[in-house]
């Protein structure tokens, strides 16, 4: 099962020994695959977050599945533990939607469902899925960040 942590706060006080550390309590969830991103979300206030993922690969066995994932269109981020076990149908909605993928991840599939979906209506039917789709039993949580100038 992966695992996953997160901070917030100033870009100078989030330094790479820290994220380190982080991933490293972590190791236990996710043997395949570790990843760490830090962003800059606000250049007036020098703050950031980061985001750190142990990965326990299971659907997506290749780099397109690498966490902390990030949607280049929207600029959502998303770190994700479980699995969407209708993920295929869910995918094949949101390429009518005009969704383009690059690998075969439930995370992938969830972070653009938020582009398509939209966060609240995520939250409320589930790791962002509309009412028809379900997930099979697993549920999740998302965070949106919203920092003024």
């Amino acid at each position: 099962m992966c695992g996953f942590a997160g901070i917030i706060g100033q870009r100078d006080c989030i330094n790479a020994d820290t994220l380190d550390i982080m991933a490293k309590s972590l190791a236990h969830r996710g043997p395949d695959d570790q990843g760490i991103e830090r962003v800059p979300i606000s250049c007036e206030k020098g703050l950031s977050f980061a985001l750190v993922h142990r990965r326990l690969s299971i659907i997506d066995l290749s780099n397109a599945a690498h966490q902390p994932m990030l949607d280049k269109q929207t600029g959502n981020w998303i770190v994700y533990n479980g699995e969407v076990y209708n993920y295929k149908e869910i995918r094949s909605d949101l390429e009518r939607h005009g969704c383009v993928f690059r690998g075969h991840s439930d995370t992938e599939t969830i972070l653009k469902a938020f582009s398509v979906y939209g966060t609240d209506s995520s939250i409320n039917s589930e790791v962002c899925m509309p009412s028809q789709y379900g997930t099979g039993g697993m549920r999740g949580f998302s965070l949106q960040l919203t920092v003024s100038a």
